[in-house]
């Protein structure tokens, strides 16, 4: 298997990851990628969530 973050071959151990949102596991080949994927993923759904709140506050 490869990791989905850097695409190098899963080795030694087996990190795996399953979000409440996505259907889908994500795998790791490292502790360090995992935590890269999470913070980049978490990044993403704080700005869709205050974008989201942003453009329902603009009245026209």
């Amino acid at each position: 298997m490869r990791c989905m973050v850097c695409g190098g071959l899963v080795k030694d151990e087996l990190h795996v990851h399953k979000t409440c949102c996505v259907n889908k596991l994500y795998v790791f080949c490292s502790e360090a990628c995992r935590k890269k994927w999470a913070s980049s993923w978490l990044n993403t759904q704080i700005s869709l969530q205050s974008s989201s709140k942003t453009s329902k506050q603009v009245k026209y």
